[in-house]
Parts: C-alpha cells; structure tokens; sequence
C-alpha cells in the first residue's frame, strides 16, 4: 500500500516499517499505571489491584497477551499468560516492597529458546493523583538477547536511548550473531525535523 499524508513516519520512514525482533508492551487500564501507587508513607497508598495488560510479540511470530494478579493480603504478584501457548514468561523487579516495579522479562518458548527483555522505553502518565507530574514508568520492553536450550546465545541486540520531552525511546541499533556477524543501524536524527508535516 502507498503511504497516506496522515500517515506517522516510523523510524526507517513514511510508508516502511522495520521489524525489530520483539517487543513486549502494556496498554494501561483503569485510568493509571498499576504500580503508581508505590510510596507507602503517602496519604494515597494502598495495595492496588493490577490490571494492566501486557503485549508480547516474540521473533518466531508467536504474540499473545498477559497480566498480573495481585494478592493484596499477601503483597505477592503472579503472571497469568491470557494466550492459548505453553510460554513461560518470568521478571525481575526492584526491591521495591510497597508494589511491583518491573525491570526486565525472560519468556521461554516450548523448545527451550529464551527471549530476554532488558530494554525499556519510558512514558509519563499524566492522570496520577499525587504530585501533579504524572508518573515515569517503563511502557515497553525490548529485546536484548535469544539463547538456545542449552544456553548459548544465538542473537544480541543493542539499542539506544532518545530522550524526548516526557519520554525516553530505545532505538534499535545493533543485531550481533556471534561468531556469524552483525548489523548495525545509523540514524539521521535532525532534531529540527521533529514534528514537523512530511
């Protein structure tokens, strides 16, 4: 198809689209992000229930969703796959005690492929009720790593980092096979540009 005037320019241009490998990425419901309520001394803390939705879309085309499941008795979190799949998808978090701040997702596929996610975009979300700043949290997680069943890392990728006004966007810039090669992508960033009609 031909690309429309009111189309968004992607990273690569108007009208193309890059494939960068895997993505895992959340849509945000219930009018704020699940763990914005994280600071147990404030007047407006208690144990929220989780109910934001998180999108995975692996290299292999496998995609599918899932989400968290609070015990607020218990202040434990589980991740509940909502897809018809046998992946195992696993996080890490910070040692935040008061709710769940997420830093990177390992999803294992049903042949033993890991995909490990350690990259992240972050976003504001302005509704918060606090501080009147909205809240940084992290919007999407990005490939950085596939390794065999046996461990042996197949695919590396490198990204990096722009900072816009209110969030911080990864770039894809590297995809490293070791011991076959690699590619690395260059960007033509003219800040002047931005947001301008193409």
């Amino acid at each position: 198809t031909s690309a429309t005037e009111d189309e968004l320019v992607s990273e690569v241009g108007l009208g193309w689209s890059f494939i960068k490998g895997g993505v895992i990425s959340r849509e945000i419901v219930g009018g704020f992000v699940d763990e914005a309520v994280d600071n147990p001394s404030s007047i407006h803390y208690y144990k929220n229930i989780f109910d934001d939705v998180y999108y995975y879309n692996l290299p292999t085309g496998i995609s599918g969703k899932f989400r968290f499941i609070r015990d607020t008795n218990a202040n434990t979190f589980e991740v509940v796959n909502m897809s018809p799949n046998k992946l195992k998808i696993e996080y890490t978090r910070s040692s935040n005690t008061a709710t769940l701040i997420l830093n990177s997702f390992t999803i294992t596929d049903s042949f033993g492929y890991k995909y490990y996610f350690n990259d992240y975009s972050e976003s504001r979300e302005e509704k918060y009720i606090g501080n009147g700043l909205g809240y940084k949290y992290k919007s999407a997680f990005y490939i950085t790593k596939i390794t065999s069943a046996n461990n042996v890392d197949l695919l590396l990728y490198e990204y990096q980092k722009e900072n816009l006004l209110v969030d911080a966007v990864s770039k894809l810039n590297k995809i490293t096979s070791p011991g076959l090669g690699s590619i690395s992508i260059e960007y033509d960033n003219n800040p002047s540009l931005r947001n301008t009609p193409t």
